[in-house]
């Protein structure tokens, strides 16, 4: 045993020293394996294609590029990744991220596009200048007679408002980790100025200036935006009409092998009418793209069907901007009292806001689909909140003062009123007129006169002449009053207050058969405009889909505008059977005598007209 020992200890010995001297050096973690799992994941979010996957796919590239890792292409992929950003806030409407000028200057390009639409709106500006001097000046050189005080609360009747506005949306692309596709699918890139995403420019293939000139013509999505990025997509469209033709051109050949260039040629051709007349080839080319979402995206905004849009999240559920846009769907396609599906709209809406609380549009959409069903309580909030984001929006600016208006809640209105004013140029004859009316039932008659006349001055609609008829005939300006309402109805022959007002000019005036017949005029369309409230009201207290909140509020208005409409038909009637009285016309004045008795505040008056009557007879 002893003599095993000492042959085995010595043979051991030799095989421990050998392994110990061969044991492999530590693994030193390559750089690359992180970089390429940021790129992969680059690629992969821009794919997925929402706005905020497009943020943190820039972001990434932004980190890779600050370590000075292929330059190149961290150069291409924020080419991409920003291109389609900018679009996004256009097509969003995400006022002030400036990231499409930001492209512009990483493609070391110049857009003629967007320098065209800055020259068209100077140009517009200036003309528009020129036009207010000139008005000005002939308003100087005339005298007009002036407007005047408030009146009864029944004769006060204004604007409805507007509907609320549209929207369109974005697009995006993908890469491979250390390589991004150019837009003829080939591996683009360029020498960088610095490594990283510091540089300045990346070096663009020949296409990427046509590429950036059809993203220039984007159209903002107009919903809460400010005004003069609104007005920008008519300069837009006139420049993608005239360009469409050599653009396609160079967009035709890429599609099969570009997403991006696939995306463009559906944001720059499509409407439904246009994807229905289109052969079955591109919907085949198209599938191709399947794995980049927001080509999917930009064929179900071009079909504009609810599943269509409504897919696009189920495919990714962070695309939740597709909320706004079935919200807007749903008020063009659906069924409602005023304007599409209402309920429907209002739940994506909703579901924007909550998601994107930083995005004007849900808020602004739903302040003005609350003002349109006369909710006009819970429009305020609404409003304030596209305010707090876009401070000069002007349309949140209007609604908020229009909503006040209707809650007689004049002396908040006026403010946002004089603001809109001071910001001239757009909805100055709204404005105007809104201010008029507050001013009117403050007590303001010479201010309210003033924008009554500037709101005719801009725009000559019924309403605005009714109000100034009103105002005329409170400052006994009698012939001013009697044409500035008789103008009111030959534009809106179904104005019951014009008609009503008119009635009194000639009760001033003595002009018994023309009161007659003015008040008979309004009598009628009172009763008619109080049917027509009555069948509202039951569809309201009938109808479904309204939250009991709401149809509280709802009802509560509508009570009170038929009782407000049916006191100005009885008075209508009352003061009808007046004029035929002292006109010598007995049996009309008897008629409408005892139709007026049938009212609780008339009745007292119109029994002793119908014994007067009697008397005569």
């Amino acid at each position: 045993m002893r003599h095993v020992r000492r042959t085995t200890i010595p043979l051991a010995l030799p095989i421990l020293v050998w392994s110990c001297s061969t044991a492999p050096p530590p693994v030193v973690p390559d750089p690359m394996d992180a970089v390429r799992a940021q790129l992969a994941q680059a690629q992969d979010l821009t794919l997925r294609g929402c706005y905020r996957c497009l943020i943190e796919a820039r972001d990434l590239y932004e980190e890779v590029g600050r370590q000075g890792f292929v330059p190149e292409t961290v150069n291409a992929g924020l080419l991409r990744t920003t291109l389609l950003i900018g679009m996004r806030e256009r097509e969003m409407g995400l006022p002030g991220g400036g990231t499409f000028e930001r492209t512009v200057v990483l493609a070391g390009l110049e857009v003629a596009a967007a320098e065209e639409m800055a020259e068209a709106r100077e140009a517009a500006e200036t003309r528009e200048a020129e036009a207010e001097e000139g008005s000005a000046a002939r308003e100087a050189g005339e005298t007009r007679q002036p407007p005047g005080a408030g009146d009864s609360p029944e004769a006060a009747e204004g604007p409805a408002g507007r509907e609320a506005g549209k929207a369109r949306q974005p697009t995006e692309t993908g890469d491979s980790p250390e390589t991004v596709p150019g837009p003829d699918g080939r591996a683009e890139g360029g020498e960088p100025r610095e490594a990283a995403g510091n540089a300045e420019t990346a070096s663009a293939g020949p296409e990427w200036e046509t590429f950036l000139q059809i993203a220039a013509t984007t159209p903002w999505q107009d919903v809460g935006i400010p005004k003069d990025l609104a007005e920008e997509n008519v300069y837009a469209r006139a420049i993608a009409d005239r360009d469409r033709e050599g653009w396609n051109r160079v967009l035709q050949p890429l599609v099969p092998t570009d997403p991006l260039a696939a995306y463009l040629y559906l944001s720059l051709n499509c409407t439904s009418e246009w994807l229905a007349e289109q052969p079955p080839e591109l919907a085949e080319v198209l599938a191709v793209h399947d794995d980049a979402v927001y080509v999917r995206y930009r064929q179900a905004l071009c079909a504009d069907e609810q599943v269509a849009l409504a897919s696009i999240q189920t495919i990714e559920p962070r695309f939740t901007e597709m909320e706004l846009f079935l919200g807007r769907h749903a008020l063009e396609q659906g069924r409602g009292p005023q304007q599409g599906d209402v309920a429907l709209a209002e739940f994506h809406y909703a579901r924007a806001h909550e998601e994107w609380p930083e995005w004007p549009a849900p808020a602004m959409a739903l302040g003005e689909v609350a003002r349109t069903v006369e909710d006009y309580e819970a429009s305020l909030p609404f409003y304030d909140a596209a305010l707090a984001l876009v401070p000069e929006q002007r349309d949140a600016l209007l609604g908020r003062a229009q909503s006040l208006s209707y809650l007689d809640r004049n002396a908040e209105a006026v403010p946002l009123l004089d603001r809109l004013i001071e910001m001239g140029r757009w909805y100055q004859a709204e404005a105007h007129f809104w201010r008029a009316y507050n001013r009117f039932n403050l007590g303001d008659v010479e201010g309210a006169r003033d924008d009554a006349a500037t709101s005719i001055g801009h725009r000559p609609e019924a309403q605005s002449y009714a109000l100034s008829g009103q105002i005329a005939l409170v400052q006994r300006r009698l012939d001013d009053a009697r044409s500035d309402l008789e103008t009111a109805l030959e534009i809106n022959p179904q104005y019951c207050y014009a008609a009503f007002h008119l009635g009194r000019v000639h009760i001033e005036e003595a002009r018994w058969i023309e009161t007659a017949t003015a008040f008979s005029r309004a009598a009628l369309c009172f009763r008619a405009s109080g049917d027509r409230l009555a069948a509202d009201l039951s569809d309201l207290e009938q109808n479904p889909d309204l939250a009991e909140d709401r149809r509280a509020r709802l009802v509560a208005r509508r009570t009170d505008e038929i009782a407000v409409v049916r006191r100005q038909a009885a008075s209508s009637f009352y003061n009808a059977a007046l004029g035929y009285y002292n006109d010598g016309v007995l049996r009309l004045a008897r008629r409408y005598a005892e139709i007026a008795s049938e009212h609780e505040m008339f009745a007292e008056r119109a029994t002793r007209l119908l014994g007067l009557i009697a008397d005569l007879r």
